[in-house]
């Protein structure tokens, strides 16, 4: 179920004030920032939704602490889109599970309720919590209840589940985070090789570039590098692009006296008097 952001704003406004109102079917936000639920869908008039021939406002309002919501003039929330947002346990502690994700903790003992009628419980990660549509789609999730009778098992899910353990020891609890500090420390082992290895290619790649006149290019560097040319002082050069005149120094070849960062890098002499600033220089040959 697509919900947009100023829904899920007004939502999250009702949850925080006593949830949704008995009876209603949807709920608006005028625009002082107080929130109202109707029977039906209620009209908007000016800054504030009324009700109407079809429509009944059934009080519950809400003056919230906040500012009146983003698009508070097209939003009416349903109690659909509520609950799916804020799904409410009922008297058993079962809540309806429509969204292709985990919701609980997968290390959580859970009991889970299947499309067909089938139940289970077990570790929440060993369940499959996609929701296709099939008959083996979890629809409903709480808790697992230990002092209530077990309910019965799918075949696939007995293969799969072990049966509930007693609460690790501390002396478990060490072992399991050494353990994982060992996993971790390899692994980070493996990311540190892996790096030197890479910094020694790039380096590889700079000299062999050097030798070209090439350099590896600063803005490409943390992406993928890139080689070009880097021009320096004494170098001779084409203007490619000059500062002044294009169709008296275009193609014109000189001798590169200043090389900076600046927008115009480069300050050629032409012989004589002459120097101008280029933006772009093509290298001819270095001495």
């Amino acid at each position: 179920m697509k919900i947009s952001n100023s829904k899920k704003e007004l939502a999250s406004i009702i949850s925080e004030n006593g949830g949704w109102r008995e009876g209603a079917d949807t709920c608006s936000c005028d625009h002082d920032g107080y929130v109202s639920f109707f029977v039906g869908n209620p009209t908007r008039n000016g800054g504030s939704w009324l009700d109407n021939g079809d429509c009944e406002y059934i009080g519950g309002t809400i003056a919230t602490k906040y500012e009146k919501i983003k698009n508070w003039h097209q939003t009416i929330l349903s109690r659909a889109e509520y609950f799916h947002l804020y799904p409410t346990p009922d008297a058993d502690g079962w809540i309806e599970h429509i969204k292709s994700a985990q919701q609980v903790d997968g290390f959580s003992v859970v009991d889970v309720r299947f499309r067909d009628g089938g139940t289970a419980f077990g570790p929440a990660h060993v369940f499959d919590w996609s929701v296709d549509g099939g008959e083996d789609d979890i629809i409903s999730c709480r808790l697992h209840k230990p002092e209530q009778s077990k309910p019965e098992f799918c075949e696939s899910v007995m293969r799969s589940i072990p049966e509930p353990i007693a609460k690790p020891t501390i002396e478990q609890l060490a072992a399991d985070h050494r353990n994982a500090k060992d996993y971790a420390d390899r692994k980070q082992q493996e990311a540190d090789v892996a790096k030197a290895e890479a910094d020694a290619k790039l380096k590889a790649l700079e000299l062999a570039g050097a030798a070209l006149w090439l350099s590896v290019s600063p803005i490409t560097k943390k992406q993928e590098p890139e080689l070009v040319i880097t021009v320096k002082v004494g170098d001779e050069v084409e203007c490619v692009k000059p500062n002044v005149n294009p169709s008296k120094f275009i193609g014109m070849m000189g001798t590169v006296l200043e090389a900076d960062d600046s927008s115009t890098p480069y300050l050629v002499d032409f012989g004589g008097e002459v120097k101008i600033w280029c933006y772009e220089v093509k290298l001819i040959r270095r001495p």
